[in-house]
């Protein structure tokens, strides 16, 4: 499997939501051996989530935007 290059200060969008943005805050390893990244929604940083870094390369869920 390619490794997956996802650092902090990276944003990404959800296909299904793109005016959405969310900023990886940290990574970490979670429950398996694949690392996981914690994203805050940048207009409400309240809002969290944690995603796998194969969930952020997958073009069908999310994409990658521009740094800000």
């Amino acid at each position: 499997m390619p490794k997956i290059k996802v650092e902090k200060g990276d944003r990404y969008s959800k296909v299904d939501a793109p005016g959405v943005a969310w900023k990886v805050v940290r990574t970490q390893k979670v429950f398996d051996e694949f690392p996981h990244a914690v994203l805050i929604q940048e207009s409400r940083e309240g809002r969290q989530m944690t995603i796998s870094h194969i969930g952020l390369a997958m073009a069908s869920l999310y994409t990658k935007l521009a740094a800000h």
